[in-house]
């Protein structure tokens, strides 16, 4: 029987980086030689390794994921995290009470029917520095309930950019002074966005609005922390504009489209926007639960309607009210669980049809399309014999959009749709039939 004797001990450091922006991840391993009766030497079976990744999605301070690297036939983990407190878990997490340096030890051991093997590894976890982030918000010339409070609550929306996705860290509610503040922020950059809470005196009065004085999250100003903190983010809430009272009603519903890899963001949050057709934004509201939305009291006239949900690109829809039509439901805007990746190349000057439904069509006649620029679509119907049935120009934004186009009054047939930018010599066509 071979005897097996612990030789020497050799330490080897490996620093990592995440690609995840101001995290730190540290990997340490041991390599133990051992020595047989035989006097050859050969690699232990286990070879402890640890990783100590900080929570950078979360408002936790000192939060920390530890991943076990060790190589070997291994079924058993103790870890020591250096302040008193003990895990037997492969992969677990942990938050200290304080900032610090501290001692964390990982010990594998492994059995099975011929070997057994045990190893422990030690490193020092420095705990980060973490940031603070705020600012006024001002509804019109004063801050938020200042100089006298008028009953008026925030809401300010933290996010952050993570692999070139934004990603909902926290909400935070104010109300005195008119000033929203985040703590314990990891460097990177962030977006912020304050809106008034349902029930406060002026919550239809102010748009929903993003540093940089935006209500669109695309052309929000980042907010980027590196080695002190921001406590001068001011905010200037955006006015919703008189609109004059109408008849008109629309309703629909915002459908979140999930993916696999990033949660959306809270429905909570989503505003629908409905814009004129310079795309000025008028008037807004905020989904259900369930995501149905409605507007009521709507002058006649042809409007362009979005969702804006943080990080995420919506379709546009744009539609007409009118004494004919006073009523315009059954509207669906969706928003996409990632980022624009399921347009082909090539497309970032021009537009791209993603669908036209029904086929055939009765009534109305949907089109959807991807822009990748700002620009005004010319669009045409006609038949096989070149005579044009509609003829409309549309001004698209960048993204998706929904575009309905009235075909009752098309007689049957085969129907060719042109859509063409100004800027480009290619049109895009699809067929149809009536």
């Amino acid at each position: 029987m071979k005897t097996i004797l612990i030789f020497s001990t050799a330490f080897l450091l490996l620093l990592l980086s995440l690609n995840l922006p101001a995290q730190n991840h540290l990997n340490v391993t041991t390599k133990i030689a051992i020595r047989e009766s035989a006097g050859s030497f050969s690699d232990t079976i286990c070879k402890a390794a640890f990783s100590a990744i900080p929570d950078s999605l979360s408002s936790f301070p000192f939060f920390y994921h530890f991943k076990d690297l060790s190589s070997g036939n291994i079924n058993s983990w103790y870890w020591d995290f250096g302040d008193g407190s003990f895990s037997k878990e492969q992969q677990p997490s942990h938050q200290y009470n304080d900032p610090g340096t501290y001692k964390v030890c990982l010990t594998v051991a492994g059995q099975n029917d011929s070997n057994s093997c045990s190893d422990q590894i030690c490193m020092d976890l420095v705990t980060l520095n973490y940031y603070s982030l705020g600012g006024l918000v001002y509804a019109g010339e004063y801050p938020l309930n200042n100089p006298v409070i008028v009953g008026d609550t925030g809401i300010a929306s933290l996010y952050r950019i993570v692999n070139q996705q934004i990603i909902f860290v926290e909400d935070h509610y104010f109300q005195e002074y008119g000033y929203y503040w985040f703590g314990y922020l990891f460097p990177g950059e962030y977006i912020v966005k304050i809106g008034l809470s349902k029930g406060s005196p002026h919550y239809n009065d102010y748009f929903t609005t993003y540093f940089g004085d935006d209500i669109s999250w695309t052309k929000t100003d980042l907010l980027s922390i590196s080695t002190s903190n921001i406590y001068a983010a001011e905010i200037h809430l955006k006015p919703v504009l008189p609109l004059l009272a109408g008849p008109g009603i629309i309703r629909g519903s915002v459908n979140f489209e999930q993916d696999n890899a990033y949660s959306m963001p809270p429905i909570s949050q989503t505003t629908v926007i409905l814009s004129d057709q310079n795309h000025t934004p008028l008037k807004f509201t905020r989904p259900n639960p369930s995501g149905y939305f409605e507007f009521t009291g709507i002058p006649f006239d042809t409007y362009f309607l979005s969702a804006d949900a943080t990080g995420k690109p919506s379709t546009t829809v744009t539609f007409t009210l009118s004494e004919s039509s006073p009523l315009v439901e059954g509207i669906n805007l969706t928003v996409f669980g990632s980022n624009v990746n399921m347009i082909p190349e090539g497309y970032d000057n021009g537009i791209f049809l993603t669908q036209i439904y029904p086929n055939p069509v009765k009534d109305d006649l949907h089109i959807k399309l991807y822009s990748g620029i700002s620009s005004p679509v010319d669009i045409k119907i006609i038949d096989v014999t070149g005579r044009n049935y509609y003829s409309l120009t549309e001004n698209v934004e960048t993204g998706f959009s929904h575009i309905l186009i009235p075909a009752a009054s098309i007689p049957p047939g085969v129907y060719l749709l042109i859509l063409q930018t100004r800027d480009s010599y290619l049109p895009v066509t699809a067929k149809f039939i009536k």
